[in-house]
């Protein structure tokens, strides 16, 4: 298996980067946060950023992971087809397929590109996919090196400050704080019914028994693949 940064080296740097640009400029909240902007100006602002990051992520000098890998399984989402990312450490697997998988936007950038890339064919058919949730795993918090460690640090001050308010009971409802997003951003009150709720429900349990049922095989391939290599590596060694 190889890392994230051999990847990010072979692919198409620009089909990687429309997939990004594509995907930014399809989240209404980037439009509305710059609304003095045309979406093309946009886009070219942020295909530049990450271009840049990712000649700075080429650059850095990485250690292949020995237990954590980076895999795709199937996601069925209201009716259309996606994929879910997840890292999982081999050795926990081992011990219980249905271990934790991880989220690693708090992981210093140079440890996360030496994650490994699960060789399964649905990982590695949509290794495009992986790719640019990878980068904006790696850039929740900002693009630059900079922005992202004082964004990482004020995050953890605010979960502090937010752990001491839960403690003291001041916490807010979710409706409301959903009802205060809407009025902020003009957005219209959903439409109350109960039957339609539900539904709904039927329906995301249907697709939860689906998500689990592709996360735990794809988990079990790769576990699968990571033995065979180990063995064949035992013997070309003794």
């Amino acid at each position: 298996m190889k890392t994230v940064q051999y990847y990010l080296q072979t692919v198409d740097r620009k089909r990687l980067l429309h997939d990004l640009s594509y995907d930014y400029i399809s989240d209404p909240l980037h439009l509305l946060e710059m609304p003095e902007r045309s979406i093309q100006e946009i886009r070219d602002a942020y295909e530049n950023a990450i271009n840049e990051l990712i000649e700075q992520l080429l650059e850095m000098t990485v250690q292949p992971s020995s237990t954590r890998v980076l895999l795709l399984y199937d996601i069925i989402n209201s009716g259309g087809r996606e994929y879910g990312l997840e890292l999982c450490d081999f050795g926990e697997l081992e011990k219980d397929i249905n271990a934790p998988g991880y989220a690693f936007e708090f992981t210093n950038r140079v440890d996360a590109l030496g994650f490994l890339v699960a060789d399964n064919r649905l990982t590695q058919d949509n290794i495009y996919y992986l790719l640019a949730e990878f980068i904006k795993e790696i850039t929740f918090f900002g693009i630059s090196e900079q922005d992202h460690s004082k964004h990482i640090n004020d995050v953890i001050k605010r979960l502090d400050k937010a752990n001491e308010e839960i403690k003291q009971g001041k916490t807010i409802p979710a409706e409301k704080m959903f009802a205060e997003f809407r009025e902020k951003y003009g957005l219209p009150e959903p439409e109350k019914d109960s039957r339609q709720d539900e539904l709904k429900i039927k329906v995301f349990e249907a697709e939860n028994a689906f998500i689990q049922y592709s996360r735990t095989r794809e988990r079990k391939r790769v576990l699968r693949n990571y033995k065979a290599a180990k063995e064949e590596y035992v013997k070309k060694t003794t």
